[in-house]
């Protein structure tokens, strides 16, 4: 379980917190409830909502069934950047 992000200011907590349900999302293999990730972060319901919210509109989040919440799109194409900088850097 992920502890609760403790913010330095409004901007890094934010961050914070978006990482930390990212990172739970993940752990979740059929994708997490709204509250099942709030229980696992240990943020309010409300916050997690807003931010899944937030996730959503830039596809790093998608909703699933029976109110699941799963990893979007975006990070997918993060992922495949990722490994090819990590290609380039190693050629």
């Amino acid at each position: 379980m992920h502890q609760p992000a403790t913010p330095l200011d409004t901007s890094t907590g934010s961050t914070q917190e978006a990482l930390s349900l990212l990172e739970t999302i993940g752990t979740h293999a059929w994708g997490a409830t709204a509250h099942q990730l709030a229980a696992d972060t240990g943020m309010p319901l409300g916050r997690t909502r807003d931010l899944l919210h937030t996730l959503a509109l830039t596809g790093y989040v998608t909703p699933g069934p029976a109110r699941t919440w799963r990893l979007g799109d975006r990070l997918e194409f993060l992922a495949r950047r990722q490994a090819h900088q990590t290609r380039l850097a190693g050629a």
